[in-house]
C-alpha cells in the first residue's frame, strides 16, 4: 500500500506576537478585509514521490522519502533500504527526479524520515530506525544523515537511543534561534499501566553529533490502556518570545500543551489547550514572518466507521489550517478536499509544513479511504520486497482565502466543498431556479442523507440558507459546531434546530430532549415556511453569550441556547429528519456566512 501524501502551498503575509489564545477581538471591517481574488486551493500535478519538505539555507526546498525493508524483515541486510530526494528550486512548482541520498546498512525498519535544513547550510535528515517486530519489544533509535555540500555527499552518523524502550513516530524537528536542535517525541513508559505514553525531546548543541534528553516526562492519564494512550506524537515551534510550545496528542478530545522558557531543559506541565482535537497529532511551525500556521483534525474522536474495541477512535476526516496574524486565530478552513459518500474510512492525518521561501508554506499530509484515487494504498512494495512512502497530490492554496472571513457556496462546482462520507441522498443538480442546487433527500431507509459544510471560524456570526421545501419533505436537521460533524450523524454540534415535516421550526434546548416549537405568550410567531416557496433562514450566533436567533424571511422564528461551551463556529451540518426512505426532500440554492474571528 501507499502513503499518500498531499502538498498545499499557502502564501503568508502579517507578524505573529504570541500563541496566547484569549485574545482581544478586531473590528468586523478588519476581519472583513479580504483579496476579492482569493482562491481555494488548486490541485498542482508532479507524478513523482514527495515526502516531508524543508526549506534550505539558499531558499531551495528539499523532500526526502525512504524505499526501506518491511518491519517482519527489519534485520534481513539483503534487503536494501536507501532514502531518496528531490529538489525544488521555484517554491514547490516543480521537482527534480529522485536522487539517491544514502542507504542504511545495519538492521532496522527506517521509519519516518523528516529533513531539516540548518542555519549553518548543512542539511541533516532524521528517521526512527525500528527493532523487532512485536511493538511492545520494539526498540527505536534515532536514525541521522548529514550533508555539508548541498546534498550531494551524505554522511550516516551513529545510531543515537532516545533512552526508552520504544518510541511513538517522529513528527518534528527544529532549530532554535541559538543554534540548538530539539526534537520532540514520545515513549512507551513501561511503569504505567494507563495512559501510557509520554512526552519529552532531545536536544543537540552541536549540529546532531551528540544528544541529551531533556527528561521531563511530560505524562497525561488517558485513553485507559489503549495501546496509543496518553501523551503523544508531539510537535514543536519557537515562539517569538523565546518560548518553545509544544503541542501534544491525547484521547480527551483536546490537544494538551507545554511551554519550555530555556530552549527545551524544562518544560512546564501540560495543560489543556482549547484547540479541539480527535485522537491525531498536528503539525505547526512559525513562520520567518513571526507569524504561526497550526493545521490539525478539527473534530472529536468520533468516527461511526473507525471504532476500536478499547473505545479509542480515529477520526480524521476534516483537516484545516489555522493562522495567527498577531490578534487571532483565523480561518480553521478545511485545506483536504472532503470524502465523497463512499469514503467511509477516510483520512488525512499527520500533517507536516515548511516554509517555502515565497511567502507560501508547503503543508503536506497522509491520505487514505479515498475511493475514486487510481491508488488507495498506505504501504507499497517494490521489486525488492521493500516498503516506501509514497505521495502524488500537491495544492496552492491562496493565504487570502484561509483568512478570509466571509464564505459562500453556490454549488456551481457540486459537492466539492462538502463532506459526505457515509451518506446517501446529497447531490448537486439543475434546482428549480435553472441553476446548480444542493438537492437534500433521503432514498433509502436505512442510510443516513447529510452535508457537512466548513465556513470561517467566527466566535461571533451569521449563516445565511436560501432553500426551498417540496411537498411530501419528511424534516431536516440543522447544526452548527466548532468542531467536524459527521455528516453521517445527527449527534453534537453546538447550535442545532430541525424544520418538522410540518414545516415548523423545532428548537434544541437541552442534551437528550426532544425538538419543541418555540412558544409565545404575547402573539403568534409571524415565520412560517411554506411549500415551494424560496425562503431564507439566518442564523445570528454570539458565542460569548452562547445564543443564537433564528429568522425567517426576516422574522423572529425562535432563539437557540448553545450545547456546549465553544469558542466558535465553522461548520454546518444539514441530516435529513425523515424515518424511512422519503423521495421528497429540499433544495438549497446557497449557504453564505460572515464570521468575526
Amino acid at each position: 500500500m501507499t502513503r499518500r501524501f498531499m502538498l498545499l502551498a499557502i502564501s503568508t503575509g502579517l507578524c505573529f506576537f504570541g500563541v496566547d489564545q484569549e485574545q482581544a477581538p478586531q473590528s468586523i471591517s478588519a476581519c472583513a478585509k479580504t483579496d476579492d481574488k482569493a482562491f481555494r486551493p488548486v490541485p498542482l500535478q508532479d507524478g513523482g514521490t514527495l515526502g516531508h519538505v524543508t526549506q534550505l539555507a539558499d531558499g531551495s526546498l528539499l523532500s526526502v522519502y525512504g524505499i526501506t525493508r518491511p518491519m517482519q524483515k527489519w534485520n534481513d541486510l539483503s534487503i536494501p533500504t536507501r532514502v531518496f530526494g528531490r529538489f525544488s528550486t521555484d517554491a514547490g512548482k516543480h521537482w527534480t527526479e529522485p536522487q539517491l541520498l544514502c542507504a542504511v546498512e545495519s538492521p532496522g525498519h527506517l521509519h519516518m524520515m523528516v529533513p531539516l535544513g540548518l542555519h549553518d547550510g548543512s542539511i541533516h535528515i532524521f528517521g526512527l530506525l525500528l527493532e523487532d517486530v512485536e511493538w511492545a519489544k520494539r526498540t527505536a533509535y534515532l536514525w541521522h544523515a548529514i550533508s555539508r555540500d548541498g546534498g550531494k555527499k551524505w554522511e550516516v552518523l551513529p545510531r543515537t537511543g532516545f533512552g526508552h524502550k520504544y518510541t511513538g513516530a517522529l513528527n518534528s524537528v527544529i532549530q532554535l534561534k541559538s543554534g540548538r536542535i530539539l526534537l520532540p517525541f514520545s515513549y512507551r513508559a513501561l511503569d504505567r499501566p494507563t495512559g501510557l505514553y509520554v512526552c519529552d525531546a532531545i536536544l543537540s548543541d552541536d549540529s546532531g553529533k551528540t544528544w541529551r534528553n531533556s527528561g521531563s516526562a511530560l505524562a497525561l492519564d488517558n485513553g485507559g490502556m489503549h495501546s496509543h494512550s496518553g501523551a503523544l506524537e508531539p510537535v514543536a515551534a519557537e515562539l517569538a518570545d523565546g518560548r518553545v510550545w509544544m503541542l501534544i496528542r491525547t484521547q480527551s478530545g483536546y490537544f494538551f500543551e507545554s511551554y519550555s522558557s530555556d530552549g527545551g531543559e524544562t518544560w512546564s506541565s501540560i495543560q489543556r489547550t482549547r484547540f479541539r482535537s480527535s485522537n491525531a497529532p498536528a503539525g505547526v511551525r512559525r513562520l520567518r514572518d513571526g507569524r504561526l500556521v497550526l493545521v490539525w483534525n478539527n473534530e472529536l474522536s468520533e468516527h461511526p466507521y473507525g471504532s476500536s474495541k478499547q473505545g479509542i477512535h480515529y477520526s480524521r476526516q476534516s483537516l484545516v489550517m489555522a493562522i495567527h496574524d498577531g490578534n487571532v486565530w483565523k480561518g480553521f478552513r478545511e485545506i483536504a478536499p472532503p470524502f465523497g459518500p463512499e469514503d467511509v474510512r477516510g483520512a488525512a492525518r499527520y500533517p507536516f509544513l515548511a516554509e517555502a521561501g515565497d511567502g507560501s508554506v508547503l503543508v503536506g499530509y497522509r491520505e487514505n479511504g479515498r475511493i475514486n484515487m487510481k491508488q488507495d494504498h498506505e504501504v507499497t512494495e517494490d521489486e525488492t520486497g521493500g516498503t516506501y512512502w509514497s505521495g502524488s497530490r500537491i495544492f496552492r492554496v491562496d493565504p487570502e482565502w484561509i483568512l478570509k472571513t466571509d464564505a459562500f457556496e453556490d454549488f456551481s462546482a457540486g459537492t466539492r466543498n462538502l463532506q459526505l462520507a457515509g451518506t446517501f441522498g446529497a447531490r448537486v443538480t439543475q434546482g428549480p431556479s435553472g441553476k446548480p442546487e444542493l438537492y437534500l433527500q433521503k432514498p433509502k431507509g436505512d442510510q443516513p442523507s447529510g452535508a457537512t459544510w466548513n465556513f470561517p471560524f467566527g466566535k461571533n456570526g451569521s449563516l445565511k440558507v436560501k432553500m426551498r421545501l417540496e411537498r411530501g419533505f419528511g424534516g431536516l436537521y440543522l447544526g452548527l459546531s466548532e468542531y467536524f460533524l459527521p455528516p453521517s450523524a445527527n449527534q453534537g454540534g453546538n447550535f442545532r434546530l430541525m424544520i418538522g415535516s410540518d414545516l415548523k421550526i423545532k428548537i434544541f434546548r437541552v442534551n437528550d430532549a426532544s425538538y419543541l416549537e418555540e412558544g409565545s405568550d404575547i402573539g403568534e410567531l409571524k415565520a412560517k415556511m411554506e411549500e415551494g416557496r424560496i425562503h431564507n433562514l439566518l442564523l445570528d450566533w454570539n458565542c460569548e453569550t452562547n445564543i443564537a436567533k433564528v429568522h425567517i424571511d426576516g422574522q423572529y422564528a425562535g432563539t437557540l441556547v448553545g450545547q456546549e461551551v465553544a469558542r466558535g463556529m465553522n461548520y454546518l451540518r444539514l441530516v435529513s429528519a425523515a424515518s424511512d426512505m422519503n423521495p421528497k426532500g429540499l433544495w438549497i440554492s446557497s449557504f453564505e456566512t460572515h464570521s468575526v474571528p
